[in-house]
């Protein structure tokens, strides 16, 4: 495993200011090959000829959207995903992390570079969708097979938006099916701040898990 946790620009000697945004890609990338070619290079010279799966921390690829990460990386706001090319040819599998989607990049070629996605939703916008895990397998032929595998979900992120009684009815008859408490996002609607509006919200939440050691968190 030829494993790259996220490196800065500076660390990889590229300095971003007064550059134009097609050099500092190029740059940028110019350098990732670099690096990732004396890793393989390494990587054969301890261990031989062996099946090598590459790891990274950085944005590839163009179908990106700007809610699927946190935060940008290596100026992807400006000089947008990193060309696969990256990667050194010997690195048939790459996993990738940033990206909080299940998300399989092409590569236009036999090799398979994906995101795994984070295997828990981190915000309440990713708990609409599924968090999975990929299981690799690699045969004879060095060819490498990812399997899908859906993740049970251990906490619910619930999200409830509109005025306080309708708030106030859709906690009455919240149900928690998940093992861990869930954790409960409210977005009430007022035409004024009331303070005494929170609580009266968390009674309702007591009466409805009254006696039960798991109940959402407000």
């Amino acid at each position: 495993v030829v494993a790259l946790p996220f490196v800065n620009e500076f660390r990889l000697g590229v300095r971003t200011t007064g550059v134009d945004s097609d050099s500092l890609r190029e740059t940028i990338a110019e350098k990732f090959r670099g690096l990732y070619r004396q890793l393989c290079d390494k990587s054969v010279e301890i261990y031989g000829e062996l099946p090598m799966i590459g790891m990274g921390h950085l944005t590839v690829g163009g179908d990106v959207k700007s809610d699927d990460s946190p935060l940008q990386v290596h100026m992807v706001g400006t000089i947008g995903g990193l060309p696969v090319s990256v990667f050194d040819e010997r690195l048939r599998y790459m996993a990738l992390g940033h990206i909080h989607r299940m998300l399989p990049v092409q590569t236009g070629d036999t090799r398979e570079v994906w995101y795994s996605g984070t295997p828990i939703p981190v915000r309440f916008s990713e708990a609409k969708t599924d968090r999975k895990a990929l299981v690799v397998t690699v045969d004879d032929r060095k060819t490498y097979h990812p399997e899908t595998l859906t993740i049970p979900v251990s906490r619910e992120l619930l999200e409830i938006s509109g005025d306080f009684d309708s708030v106030n009815a859709s906690v009455s008859t919240l149900t928690n099916s998940a093992p861990l408490p869930a954790l409960l996002k409210i977005t009430l609607e007022v035409e004024q701040f009331q303070a005494t509006l929170a609580s009266q919200l968390n009674d309702t939440l007591d009466r409805r898990f009254e006696g039960q050691d798991l109940r959402p968190l407000i």
